[in-house]
C-alpha cells in the first residue's frame, strides 16, 4: 500500500511540475504565467517535498517573479513619467510593455488608453499641419502611424491617400522639370 501511495504522489508531483514547465515555455512569460507556475510547483512539493529539483525550480521561479515585478514597476514608472511629460509615443511603448508582462495591470491599462488617445490626436494634428504646409512625406508618416494603430481613426485613410497622391504628383512634377532641364 505504501509503495502504491508513494507512486501516486510521485506521479502527481511530476504532473504539476510538467504543468509548471509548460507555463514557462513562452518566449516571454507574463507575471501571471510565473505565478501559476509557482503554484504548480507548490502543489508538486506537497506530494514530494524532499525532491531537491522541485525546491531548486521553486527558488528559480521565485527569483524570476521578483525580477519581473521589478521590471514591470520600472516600466510603469517610466511610462507614467513620460505621460506626465506629454511624451505620448514613449509612454505608450512603456505601458504596452507593462501590459505584455502583466495583462491585468489596471493602472497601466488606464494610462495606456490615455497615452494612445493623446498620441493619435497629436499625430493627426501634425499630419494635417504637414498637409497644409505641403510636406507630403511627413504627412504620410503621421497618417501611416495612425493607420497602423487604428485603421478607422477619423478620416485618416482619406488623408493618407491625399498625402500619397499629392506626393506622387509632386514627384512627377520634379521628374518633369528635371527632364526639361536636361533637354536645355
Amino acid at each position: 500500500y505504501e509503495n502504491a501511495l508513494q507512486a501516486v504522489k510521485r506521479k502527481a508531483a511530476e504532473a504539476h511540475y510538467s504543468q509548471a514547465r509548460s507555463l514557462m515555455e513562452k518566449a516571454r512569460p507574463t507575471l501571471e504565467d510565473v505565478e501559476a507556475a509557482i503554484g504548480k510547483v507548490e502543489e508538486a512539493r506537497k506530494y514530494n517535498s524532499a525532491d531537491e529539483s522541485l525546491n531548486s525550480y521553486y527558488q528559480e521561479l521565485a527569483g524570476r517573479r521578483e525580477k519581473l515585478e521589478s521590471e514591470i514597476d520600472k516600466l510603469y514608472q517610466e511610462g507614467s513619467a513620460s505621460l506626465d511629460q506629454k511624451k505620448w509615443e514613449d509612454a505608450l511603448q512603456k505601458l504596452d510593455n507593462v501590459l505584455d508582462l502583466q495583462p491585468k495591470h489596471k493602472e497601466a491599462r488606464g494610462k495606456q488608453g490615455l497615452a494612445r488617445n493623446n498620441y493619435l490626436a497629436d499625430l493627426y494634428l501634425k499630419g494635417h499641419a504637414f498637409l497644409w504646409t505641403e510636406e507630403w512625406e511627413k504627412a504620410i508618416e503621421c497618417f501611416s502611424k495612425i493607420a497602423a494603430l487604428i485603421p478607422d481613426y477619423g478620416d485618416t485613410k482619406d488623408r493618407l491617400l491625399e498625402a500619397k497622391s499629392k506626393n506622387n504628383a509632386a514627384y512627377q512634377v520634379i521628374r518633369g522639370n528635371e527632364a526639361l532641364a536636361q533637354k536645355d
